[in-house]
């Protein structure tokens, strides 16, 4: 998963040094582990109670950039957030891309049971060509 800035169209800047974002209000959800690079920068952050209200607050103009995950980001503005969607964009770099895996537990009995139906699943998805096109419909962000 990429996580990066996303920013209102019309207001658009290059982010490719954290540094040169001194200054701008830098919407953020309180209690996520935000990357690193970013963390390092100490740039100016204002926090948030989920995703949505940091998007919220980049229309209405309380921030200038909002930190999201990319998928997230995009899921809001076709599922929560239509009417806004095209003033919205994400911005490239992203700051982080962060691998996500899926788990299952050994300790729990349908551990195994869960990870053999995933299985089963992703070839039955595999087989009929659903996943390329899943795969597809998903990327239409990244």
């Amino acid at each position: 998963n990429q996580v990066g800035f996303m920013a209102r169209t019309d207001r658009k800047r290059r982010i490719d040094d954290l540094g040169a974002l001194a200054g701008l209000r830098i919407g953020v959800v309180h209690g996520y582990v935000n990357p690193p690079r970013f963390d390092a920068a100490n740039l100016s952050v204002e926090g948030a109670v989920d995703d949505l209200a940091n998007l919220r607050k980049l229309l209405a103009g309380r921030v200038d950039l909002v930190l999201i995950d990319k998928g997230v980001g995009a899921h809001l503005l076709e599922t929560q957030l239509r009417e806004a969607a095209g003033r919205l964009s994400w911005l490239d770099p992203a700051v982080s891309e962060i691998p996500l895996y899926t788990v299952f537990s050994k300790v729990r009995p349908e551990g195994e049971r869960f990870a053999a139906a995933l299985s089963r699943g992703v070839g039955e998805l595999q087989g009929t060509g659903r996943l390329a096109a899943l795969l597809h419909q998903g990327a239409r962000w990244q």
